[in-house]
């Protein structure tokens, strides 16, 4: 048998078809998820470094007044409550 017939006889056979189908299969899962995590974390990181800034940039003084760049907050949210 030359390479040319025992390739022809191979690529006949089914024996493997399933096997082959659910590798194929799983590659593409993987693939998918790998695209979604990598999305999904790039958002996640973006999210946690803008909100990191905005906690940074945040000043709570005594009494629990808050001043910076916040959009103002709840009366007594700070340290102590504003409540003596």
């Amino acid at each position: 048998m030359t390479l040319v017939e025992t390739f022809k006889s191979y690529a006949r056979r089914e024996a493997g078809a399933v096997t082959v189908d659910f590798v194929v299969l799983t590659a593409t899962v993987m693939m998918l998820g790998v695209g979604v995590l990598t999305t999904v974390s790039r958002g996640s990181l973006d999210y946690a470094g803008a909100l990191d800034e905005h906690i940074k940039a945040i000043e709570i003084g005594v009494g629990g007044t808050e001043t910076g760049s916040g959009s103002g907050g709840s009366a007594g949210a700070g340290v102590g409550g504003g409540q003596n």
